[in-house]
């Protein structure tokens, strides 16, 4: 890591990071030099391993990456679904995208995708908005002092904000189309409407349970409205 620095990728290529565990050193080190075979293979080439050491070095770094390297704001959103709707989903995001690109470049909003296979079954696809404007009060309270104090805040920018909220709504909507799920659930998805009707009942009957007067985080995953509704219903 430290002969690689950080920037130990050129610009404008994708990038792979594989970790490979296993129960012996011998099959850790085939299956690198299968994952090596493939990638090869493949048209693609070696880098230093500098994102999966940092990664198990440290998992648990401050937020000072709440804002970006040159103080930008930035949004992610992230969906689940199985290997076999990874294709439509990447395609279908892209289509998305394709009438906002325009207004976009305009405002200084741009985009990365960041794409992780999580097992056999799933696969988590995480688009991600950067825009430049003035920082929230949680942008000046999170990161460590030091590292805000190298970062210059942008100046106003609210149509830039205004567009990213109406893209992360469409995205949104699109991931609820798929039946995706998500690590980010809070109040940003609609959880609820998303769940057939046995999780949905299952859940509900929870949070009725242990929440009865809807008094823990009101709102959240749309649960207290839906138990008060329920309450109120005829019969």
């Amino acid at each position: 890591m430290v002969a690689s620095g950080r920037r130990f990728v050129a610009d404008g290529l994708y990038t792979l990071h594989c970790v490979c565990a296993g129960r012996s050193r011998a099959e850790v080190e085939a299956d690198v030099r299968r994952v090596e075979t493939l990638a090869r293979d493949s048209g693609g080439l070696p880098i230093a391993n500098t994102i999966p050491k940092a990664a198990r070095a440290k998992p648990f770094e401050p937020l000072n990456g709440i804002l970006g390297v040159d103080g930008e704001r930035w949004a992610a959103l992230n969906a689940k679904v199985p290997h076999s709707d990874a294709g439509r989903l990447i395609a279908a995001t892209e289509e998305l995208l394709s009438p906002y690109r325009e207004r976009m470049e305009a405002l200084g909003v741009s985009t990365s995708f960041l794409s992780i296979a999580i097992g056999n079954h799933i696969f988590s696809y995480e688009p991600v908005l950067r825009w430049y404007d003035r920082w929230l009060p949680v942008h000046r309270r999170t990161p460590e002092p030091d590292h805000l104090a190298r970062l210059n805040e942008p100046a106003p920018n609210p149509e830039a904000s205004a567009l990213v909220h109406e893209i992360r709504c469409a995205i949104v909507s699109l991931f609820a189309q798929f039946g995706a799920a998500s690590n980010q659930i809070g109040k940003t998805y609609p959880l609820l409407e998303s769940m057939n009707a046995q999780t949905r009942a299952v859940l509900t009957a929870l949070k009725s349970e242990l929440d009865p007067e809807g008094l823990l985080n009101p709102g959240a995953l749309g649960t207290f409205e839906l138990s008060r509704e329920e309450d109120n219903a005829p019969g």
